[in-house]
């Protein structure tokens, strides 16, 4: 629905698809917060490739949680 709403109506789209609007425009706020924790989640993936690469990729829990991100 969303790569078509710029060519036909949201209203007329859920109501062939026989959900109510809301659902979608739920659907999208939704969308966007999981847009922000996969972002969230890629930046901690490269600060914990950042410490592992500083200690020679020789690394335990103990440096991965004293060690502060950059």
């Amino acid at each position: 629905m969303e790569c078509l709403k710029h060519e036909h109506s949201v209203r007329k789209m859920a109501k062939s698809l026989e959900i109510k609007e809301s659902v979608f425009y739920q659907w999208g706020r939704r969308e966007g917060a999981r847009k922000e924790k996969r972002h969230e989640e890629e930046k901690l993936v490269e600060d914990v490739r950042r410490v592992f690469d500083a200690f020679r990729q020789v690394c335990g829990y103990r440096k991965m949680t004293t060690v502060p991100a950059a």
